[in-house]
């Protein structure tokens, strides 16, 4: 056996100087184009490393055999959604330097938010038989950096504009929908497919400027498919009857109307939620007596709500006249609206409103003094805020309002309004 001195390799690791890597918080791109990356990493020349790059939604291409730089054996999985890449600090770094040397490309049709991580770990496959000091640097820890990568789409989905509320019918009765429009940033014709699960769509075929007949496919059944200028689809949609939607025979529950535009390349699709009741067997009477033993048809009750919804605009807009508020309104509902009044008159704002619609529902009847009536009201509404328009209270709304009416100085006022859908 031969003696001798015990040698052991001792191997000191600068913890006081860390790998740090530079590159940018955020970049966009175009859809299906090269984006040039720039990546370089903060540590010794000689130090040998392991660098992983990451991306979800493309691929990453690293240039190869750039002089000085690390070798076409020492990339892994090049031109896939994960690279790695590995050799000396100073290797790397003349790679990464030179122009285009990691390129993200987005996947096909892709556009929306990706993000490169960039990963890197000291490479220590080469450290034998030796002793790491301090022994908590035994385990290599790694460094990371995410780029946020905004993929631009190159020709935009078409936007689809549905009702923003749910719609509400009987069974057996035929239900207008309007406020449905599509547009499309570089394309002048689409396909729009209207579809029910529960039901059936009528369109008619006859409105001025409008879609022709025989670009209307499969009309009066479960799925519609309309074809041509978007400027004549969205004439041919618009009004709150030209589009009817009816429930199966005898069915009550719920429907979708699911609405899909496609412009050859990019497909959006929105869905309008549709409640079915059961189709009411209660007689509702032409008149009810209050308790006091006034009296009112159901017609005049109806009227009465039709002429306010059309003459509020003069209370929400200038000359913001409260004598018509106080006119048709009472109680509660006219203090909230006078609160209303008060606020788009120090903000400098206006409502106007548009393709008014009002229909009477099935139920009418008394409790105590109030008269109680459902009326389904469809508007196009516009908030003006210092001539802006506000477009979060901005749209074409239709719903079922229960309204509660009352008699004072000799008027059927609206006491309250309750949105039953």
């Amino acid at each position: 056996m031969k003696k001798g001195p015990l040698r052991q390799t001792i191997r000191v690791v600068n913890k006081n100087n860390p790998i740090a890597i530079n590159a940018p918080n955020s970049q966009t791109v175009k859809e299906n184009t090269n984006l040039p990356i720039g990546i370089s990493i903060n540590a010794s020349d000689s130090q040998k490393i392991i660098v992983t790059l990451g991306v979800e939604n493309g691929t990453l291409l690293v240039k190869e055999n750039v002089a000085n730089g690390i070798s076409t054996n020492d990339i892994a999985n090049n031109q896939t959604s994960k690279v790695t890449i590995s050799g000396t600090v100073a290797e790397v770094n003349t790679t990464l330097a030179d122009t285009d040397a990691v390129i993200y490309k987005g996947n096909e049709k892709f556009s929306g938010a990706d993000a490169v991580t960039i990963a890197v770990n000291e490479d220590r496959s080469g450290v034998k038989n030796s002793v790491i000091w301090p022994p908590v640097a035994q385990n290599s820890q790694p460094v990371s950096k995410s780029i946020d990568i905004k993929v631009e789409a190159a020709n935009p989905a078409p936007v689809i504009r549905v009702p923003s509320s749910r719609l509400t019918t009987n069974e057996n009765e035929e239900l207008g929908i309007g406020g449905i429009t599509v547009s499309d940033r570089n394309n002048q014709n689409v396909t729009l497919t209207l579809e029910a699960s529960r039901g059936k769509l009528i369109l008619k075929t006859d409105i001025a400027e409008g879609l022709p007949s025989d670009n209307i496919k499969d009309n009066e059944t479960q799925k519609v498919t309309l074809n041509g200028s978007i400027e004549k689809i969205n004439n041919t949609l618009a009004g709150t009857n030209n589009l009817i939607y009816q429930s199966n025979q005898n069915y009550s529950g719920r429907d979708f109307l699911t609405v899909t535009a496609n412009d050859g390349e990019k497909t959006t699709t929105r869905r309008v939620r549709i409640t079915v009741n059961d189709h009411p067997r209660l007689n509702n009477p032409e008149f009810v007596r209050t308790s006091s033993g006034l009296t009112i048809t159901k017609p005049k009750a109806v009227d009465r709500i039709r002429k306010w919804v059309n003459d509020k605009q003069k209370v929400f807009a200038s000359p913001y006249d409260r004598r018509i508020l106080r006119q048709y309104t009472t109680g509660n509902y006219l203090v909230e609206r006078n609160g209303t009044v008060d606020w788009l008159r120090r903000y400098g704002g206006e409502y106007r409103y548009d393709s008014i619609q009002v229909e009477p529902q099935r139920q009418f009847f008394v409790e105590g003094d109030r008269v109680i009536v459902d009326v389904k009201v469809s508007e196009n509404r516009t908030l003006r805020v210092q001539g802006q328009i506000d477009w979060t209270r901005t749209g074409y709304t239709t719903s079922v309002y229960r309204w509660t009416l009352q008699f004072e100085d000799g008027l059927w006022k609206i006491a309250d309004s309750k949105e039953l859908n």
